[in-house]
């Protein structure tokens, strides 16, 4: 029985592109950016070359690009760095954050607080959406920072951040986005979303793990998280491997051409989910909104009414499929609306993500699988 690989929010495979531009920066030209002689030089003039990319994958200058191990390091530097004046001394101040914001900015937010910043939360709507509205009423005359992810992991629901920007100038206070789920899925201008920072993750675009990168608008000054040699502006001390940097500008190059046909090619496959799932006889709830302008239509997270999600992830493994199963165990699963979690609708959630690789076949077989584990486990499968 042939894998099924429905997770693409969680990882996505290295294309075989990226690998081919990565191959000779790994074997034949490697080096040290800020050594001398012919392959420092060679390896500058890719990481700059490289910076010029994935600057224009997103619309900004190659001067505001920083490049990190990813978007969690990106994340943690804009928190971190904010509140942190050139003592290392945290200033008491306000920070927003939305209910459904991604761990590496939760709980960097609330390790603020032993410091003496104060963290307030946007919780989402019925659809798990935060809009502008919601983040207006809870902002403050002393919210310093604002961070609503741009795309949601779980639900894939879609923020309409330029609103939130609109309100974080009139009150004076700094936004930062986390764009790693909606990089490669839906188009990012960061002159349009007017953010002043904004975190990218390769490993979530088709391009190698452990390289990513913080936009900060006009080099706006935040305090750097290490010290060491002073690579990226001073801001990510440490040598550069250059073979995953060029790998990540291979990935937003890719990520840039063809993304509407890619985009409504998984629209189709998810429209033939969303009818089998009808098909299945068991009632589900569909988290996430229905309105498609609000959703990528990549991700599909359902919660089907009375599951042992647990048991339904055995089911899954042991039918060779792979999909995210979310429960109360589960600590990536940020909903963010209460109302879904005290319905338990939230708890016991199947979360399907498509890619480039995914296929019809795929899809179809995937149901034909949980038609079949439904059958044969209903009765240990729901409560």
């Amino acid at each position: 029985m042939r894998e099924l690989y429905l997770d693409y929010n969680a990882n996505t495979p290295l294309l075989p592109e990226v690998y081919d531009a990565m191959h000779p920066w790994l074997v034949e030209y490697f080096g040290n950016a800020t050594a001398t002689g012919p392959h420092a030089s060679r390896i500058r003039k890719a990481l700059e070359e490289s910076r010029i990319t994935v600057a224009s994958f997103i619309n900004a200058n190659p001067d505001e690009i920083i490049f990190t191990s990813g978007a969690t390091e990106a994340n943690n530097m804009v928190l971190s760095g904010i509140f942190t004046d050139t003592q290392g001394n945290t200033r008491a101040s306000e920070v927003l954050i939305g209910s459904t914001e991604h761990s590496s900015i939760e709980r960097t937010a609330y390790a603020l607080t032993q410091k003496g910043v104060t963290v307030n939360v946007a919780e989402a709507n019925e659809n798990g959406i935060i809009t502008a509205e919601i983040v207006e009423k809870n902002c403050t005359a002393r919210t310093e920072l604002i961070a609503i992810m741009l795309a949601n992991h779980n639900t894939g629901v879609i923020h309409d951040i330029p609103s939130m920007t609109a309100i974080a100038q009139q009150i004076g206070a700094l936004f930062h986005c986390d764009a790693a789920q909606a990089a490669g899925r839906i188009d990012i201008d960061v002159k349009k979303l007017n953010t002043d920072y904004l975190s990218l993750s390769s490993q979530k675009m088709y391009g190698p793990s452990g390289i990513g990168a913080l936009f900060i608008r006009n080099v706006r000054v935040i305090k750097p998280l290490l010290h060491g040699c002073g690579q990226e502006k001073g801001l990510r001390p440490g040598t550069l491997s250059i073979a995953n940097i060029v790998g990540f500008a291979k990935a937003c190059e890719i990520a840039s051409t063809g993304l509407e046909f890619e985009m409504e090619r998984i629209a189709k496959l998810r429209e033939i989910l969303l009818y089998g799932f009808a098909t299945l006889d068991c009632p589900f709830t569909l988290l996430g909104s229905h309105n498609t302008g609000e959703q990528l239509p990549s991700t599909i997270n359902i919660s089907f009414h009375t599951l042992d999600a647990q048991k339904l992830g055995e089911c899954l493994e042991e039918m060779n499929i792979s999909a995210a199963i979310c429960n109360n165990n589960h600590a990536t699963c940020s909903f963010g609306h209460k109302k879904l979690q005290e319905q338990d609708y939230a708890k016991n959630c199947l979360r399907i993500s498509l890619g480039r690789q995914s296929t019809r076949h795929d899809v179809e077989e995937f149901l034909s699988r949980l038609g079949q584990i439904f059958a044969q486990k209903k009765q240990e499968l729901f409560l």
